[in-house]
């Protein structure tokens, strides 16, 4: 269990560099890099993603969901996918993604924002 959420931890870092690599590539300041990755990996993606559950919307596509599967796993039993939401206006969901879900979402941005911050590191390279 610990030696999981270690790995996955790991995993979580990668992405979160991918994604400060990412938005690097966009800025030639380092300093305007790492305060947008601070800002959207920890004050935009929750806000979204408290937005979107409150209106029963899965946000399967944010990093700092998938990131929720770093402390579901250390948890006695794993938390189901969805507790609340469907009964009132007033019932708030709370999506927990599967294991596999996260390892997907935070491969994808792992994948992708290097990929991307790569190619458009390399391209104002040669300009």
């Amino acid at each position: 269990m610990v030696g999981t959420s270690f790995l996955l931890s790991l995993l979580f870092v990668a992405s979160v560099a991918a994604v400060a690599l990412l938005l690097g590539s966009f800025f030639r300041n380092g300093g305007v890099a790492m305060i947008s990755t601070v800002l959207i990996i920890w004050i935009a993606m929750p806000v979204v993603q408290a937005v979107l559950e409150s209106a029963n919307v899965e946000p399967w596509f944010l990093l700092s969901y998938a990131g929720s599967i770093l402390t579901a796993v250390v948890a006695p039993a794993y938390p189901p996918h969805l507790v609340g939401g469907g009964g009132g206006s007033s019932q708030i969901a709370i999506y927990t993604p599967y294991l596999w879900e996260g390892i997907v979402i935070m491969a994808g941005y792992l994948v992708l924002s290097l990929v991307i911050g790569t190619w458009i590191y390399n391209r104002r390279e040669v300009k």
